[in-house]
């Protein structure tokens, strides 16, 4: 076209022999604005430069720009800002790389929404190029989290991966993440020790939706996690003998555990949640991670307990089994422990009976590092010991029958 028309030619770099020609339009409709552009466009192509050219070729600029940028003498400002990379494309490649090294899709996802809140935190400018993930910037990033100090810390290991990632594709020179002379690592929560009895779990279940109370009476009834919701099966629930199998995640065999006692006061609801279920079927479908955090959260106000977190609840479960006589080496099965000398340090540290019992009838001494026939087992390579499937008796409520007990 002519230069005074309203397209121009621009060849494709990076080649010095100009391959066919792409048609762009300037952008403009007065003549003699097109004219200015069109000699802008052969001035670079003449010096060369054909790097601004060819972001306008891809779709990364446009010819108003580079105008716009050559009128405010700030071409070269455009060009180092075309250089920059943005980070977004290479979160899912990250994750993707996350879930092939083993991590389960659950966590992918927390990954997810973790680094999306880390990188656009409420209120400010979201990070959107990797050159902006400096020290300095991350050490803004972190407290704008408004999160735990353990919380953080995940936060803050998920960013050095992330970082890793982009220093493994050539994105960044080096991780800014892992600079522990400058960034220090948050400190890990304090172990919390709050439980409550039989009658609060009882009163947060009947409180929360409908929906969610076989939910909240499986993990506040049988010292089960959040995960271990979205992988129940009707065939690890044996309603007869009072028992699930929670068969932990796909990751680690450590967090198998089989036969844990179901507490009387929640089977009723067990019950309801498996009734029609084949044994294939999952359990509670459909439900994610925070929606059980958030339903739980709601659950607690509705029923006025504060200071209750879903993962009390395992506390909770340990500590009555425990006041009940059962033996620490079966509560420490139950949980998961990888040693009876967790469970032992877990809650020697709880006042009261408690206390009085373990330091009595464990046979551990504080700070003994004492692990159990089932560690060793673990670690060897056998089998692991199923534990006791006698359910949990409660003082409180007595024995309780199921609808489809004999």
């Amino acid at each position: 076209m002519s230069p005074g028309g309203q397209f121009l030619v621009s060849p494709n770099m990076p080649s010095t022999l100009f391959p066919r020609p792409v048609l762009r339009a300037t952008g403009y409709a007065n003549k003699q604005t097109a004219q200015k552009v069109a000699t802008m466009v052969a001035s670079l192509r003449d010096r060369g430069e054909f790097d601004l050219l060819d972001a306008v070729v891809d779709g990364k600029t446009t010819l108003f720009d580079v105008h716009q940028a050559q009128v405010q003498n700030k071409l070269e400002e455009l060009k180092k800002m075309l250089k920059r990379v943005p980070i977004e494309p290479f979160i899912e490649p990250w994750l993707e790389s996350c879930a092939a090294n083993g991590l389960s899709k659950a966590s992918v996802n927390l990954y997810r929404r973790r680094m999306q809140k880390l990188l656009a935190p409420d209120g400010e400018q979201p990070v959107v190029f990797a050159d902006e993930l400096t020290e300095a910037k991350i050490l803004k990033l972190i407290p704008k989290l408004n999160v735990t100090s353990g919380t953080a810390r995940q936060y803050l290991h998920e960013l050095q991966s992330f970082c890793r990632h982009l220093v493994a594709e050539g994105v960044m020179g080096h991780n800014p993440a892992a600079n522990r002379d400058i960034i220090k690592r948050p400190k890990k929560n304090k172990g919390r020790r709050r439980w409550v009895r039989e009658d609060v779990d009882l009163a947060i279940v009947d409180a929360a939706e409908p929906e969610y109370q076989g939910v909240f009476a499986f993990l506040h009834g049988t010292s089960a996690d959040r995960g271990d919701v979205t992988r129940l099966r009707r065939r690890d629930v044996n309603l007869n003998q009072r028992y699930v199998d929670l068969d932990g995640n796909d990751k680690s065999e450590t967090r198998r555990r089989m036969g844990v006692p179901v507490e009387p006061w929640a089977l009723p609801y067990l019950v309801r949640a498996c009734e029609g279920l084949k044994p294939e079927d999952l359990v509670f479908a459909g439900l994610s991670l925070d929606a059980i955090s958030r339903a739980h959260t709601h659950a607690t106000k509705k029923a006025k307990v504060k200071n209750y977190l879903l993962r009390d609840s395992r506390h909770s479960y340990a500590i009555r089994a425990i006041l009940r006589g059962a033996a620490i080496a079966d509560v420490s099965e139950w949980l998961g422990h990888a040693s009876l000398a967790t469970t032992y340090e877990t809650y020697v540290h709880f006042d009261g009976e408690v206390k009085r019992i373990l330091k009595a009838g464990s046979g551990i001494r504080e700070g003994e590092d004492v692990t159990s026939n089932t560690s060793s087992a673990r670690k060897s390579g056998r089998p692991r010991r199923r534990t006791s499937r006698k359910p949990l008796a409660s003082k409180a409520n007595g024995s309780h029958r199921s609808p489809d007990t004999e």
